[in-house]
């Protein structure tokens, strides 16, 4: 981390990249473990049949016992990390990405976390800090112009895996049980059709981007380009950014940005930059357009 004086330094002794690594230590692992752990201690305690019918309901209680948690941890989390780092927007940001805070489409969820009203004090006093702009210093090392393209490696690891869902579908077609009209012949045929129909859907789309060697999103100190749209320079752009749409397995990223009164927004999907990355990327390019460096100190 880069500080502009010594006791800066001292106020925000914590990066960004410590305050979600801790994040994911104390929130998210500790969820994971509560909703898998409390399922299968049950299970190792009592294998019987009675569990087989209760199972939903321990899944549910899992599933609350979790959220309690959360719902505890996260005030805790977000007092200290949002006190301890100096570019609060940018840990914002972050926080969405991992997972440990929703983001404004989903802001609603925030009225699900237990805050005490030494802590809704305390939360307060820090709101102030988004009225700072972030800390931008430049990376020498960065070139003038980055290109992105698609990952020949992700694409093929997703062309494999579409090739399983097609597979899977054929199956459940060819080995049908029992009679060819019977209801459970004509559901698993049913089945088979809607997996195929995705396993193709989906292939068709990734081979497509697999074969489709142009830059999908340019990065320069003048401005940025996606694929399928012109070039607009950093003046004529705001709110550049990586979001988040949708819940959890359905959550989607995109690049979005409005340049001369429209939006543009970008799936990232299989890109050779991941989110996080591309989100320094976006900070830095446009920092350097706006020429707001400062002297760093170490």
């Amino acid at each position: 981390m880069l500080y502009n004086s010594p006791m800066e330094k001292l106020m925000y002794p914590v990066s960004v990249d410590q305050a979600i690594s801790r994040g994911r230590k104390v929130i998210l692992i500790p969820q994971l473990l509560i909703f898998i752990g409390l399922p299968v201690i049950t299970y190792l305690l009592s294998r019987n049949t009675y569990l087989i019918l209760l199972s939903p309901a321990v899944l549910l209680f899992a599933a609350l016992l979790a959220g309690f948690y959360r719902a505890y941890a996260l005030p805790a989390w977000m007092i200290w990390a949002f006190s301890n780092v100096r570019n609060v927007h940018e840990l914002k940001r972050r926080a969405g990405y991992a997972y440990l805070v929703p983001g404004e489409i989903n802001k609603n969820l925030r009225k699900l976390e237990i805050w005490s009203d030494a802590q809704r004090l305390q939360w307060a006093q820090l709101d102030e800090r988004f009225n700072q702009p972030d800390l931008f210093v430049n990376d020498p090392a960065l070139p003038p112009e980055t290109r992105i393209y698609y990952s020949v490696i992700l694409k093929i690891l997703s062309i494999l895996m579409n090739l399983v869902v097609f597979g899977f579908g054929a199956l459940l077609v060819i080995f049908f049980k029992g009679e060819f009209w019977s209801l459970s012949s004509l559901w698993s045929m049913f089945m088979g059709i809607v997996f195929m129909a995705i396993g193709v859907y989906l292939l068709r789309s990734t081979v497509r981007q697999l074969f489709d060697r142009k830059p999908q999103i340019t990065l320069s100190d003048k401005g940025i380009q996606v694929s399928g749209h012109s070039f607009q320079p950093w003046s004529a752009v705001s709110g550049a950014s990586v979001i988040a749409r949708g819940n959890g397995r359905y959550r989607s990223f995109y690049l979005q940005y409005w340049a001369y009164g429209g939006e543009t927004l970008f799936a990232l999907d299989g890109l050779t930059v991941g989110r996080k990355k591309l989100d320094q990327l976006l900070r830095l390019y446009r920092g350097r357009f706006k020429g707001n460096s400062s002297l760093p100190y170490q």
